[in-house]
């Protein structure tokens, strides 16, 4: 892994925690599997960021389509990137959805 990703995949960590997370730290990291002295370094280290490594922002391409996903469950979404399909449903994980992304963004 590149400083780059490394530094991207910390932001989105740290971005996920502090868009739904009312948690403290220690109880979010230790549901989503994240290292909590790992977490609050990197967590210090973007908060007080000033000439860190920017990564790229941008929107992936998506399109809305009618097929290859399963619609029963009444709350889902389909989301495809290159030729992967991911469903994701109303009580996924979003730490798992960003790292599942990124990988398939990068290959695809």
């Amino acid at each position: 892994m590149t400083k780059e990703q490394l530094w991207q995949e910390w932001r989105t960590i740290i971005t996920l925690y502090e868009a739904g997370s009312i948690k403290k730290r220690s109880e979010w990291c230790k549901e989503n599997d994240v290292n909590l002295r790992s977490f609050n370094r990197w967590y210090k280290k973007l908060r007080n960021q000033t000439s860190a490594p920017h990564a790229k922002q941008g929107w992936i391409p998506a399109q809305i389509v009618d097929e290859s996903c399963d619609y029963s469950y009444p709350r889902s979404l389909c989301l495809k990137i290159g030729k992967a399909s991911i469903e994701v449903r109303d009580d996924f994980d979003p730490l798992l959805l960003a790292r599942v992304a990124k990988v398939l963004g990068e290959i695809c």
